[in-house]
């Protein structure tokens, strides 16, 4: 699961996988390993290097705070820029998150054809599955997530040219 944050101005990114055992956490080109994470509410503990580490956290509208040892550290959620790839027709449908959750599959691939109302992708959220539909019919221009990650409110998810019916093909 990829994430980009900002911390005092500074852009962060990090990647954060499952594997057996815990977790691996790339952060500016370095690896670390997160044994046993444990999620109760808003307390997190991990065991990094023998060390066990509780933290506290919180987020609000595109921020999270997390205390630690008495210190609470702020970051921005980086939401992705609702950008066009070149050539993009103006009039693209985007369809973003309604709410965070995570990717669990994607029913369509680049270049298909889409009619309105059919299932593009289905992500979880508070154990909810909600799929996520074309608004109306067109192509598959972008994916722009991948099944198992992790996304935000109003991340962008798929963009659907609809300039291009099915019936055109």
């Amino acid at each position: 699961m990829k994430h980009t944050l900002t911390y005092h101005g500074e852009t962060i990114r990090f990647d954060v996988d499952a594997v057996e055992g815990g977790y691996r956490v790339t952060l500016n080109g370095e690896t670390h390993f997160f044994e046993q994470v444990r999620v109760s509410g808003a307390e997190i503990q991990l065991t990094w290097k023998g060390r066990n580490i509780t933290l506290h956290a919180a987020s609000a509208k595109g921020s999270r705070w997390v205390a630690h040892n008495g210190r609470i550290y702020r970051f921005d959620l980086v939401v992705p820029a609702r950008r066009r790839a070149s050539g993009a027709s103006p009039s693209a449908s985007d369809l973003h998150a309604p709410m965070p959750g995570q990717i669990r599959a994607i029913e369509v691939e680049l270049g298909e054809s889409v009619t309105a109302g059919q299932t593009l992708m289905v992500m979880e959220a508070m154990k909810m599955e909600i799929k996520i539909q074309a608004s109306q019919d067109g192509v598959v221009e972008r994916i722009e997530v991948e099944v198992g990650e992790t996304v935000e409110k109003e991340q962008l998810l798929v963009v659907v040219d609809p300039k291009i019916s099915p019936d055109e093909d």
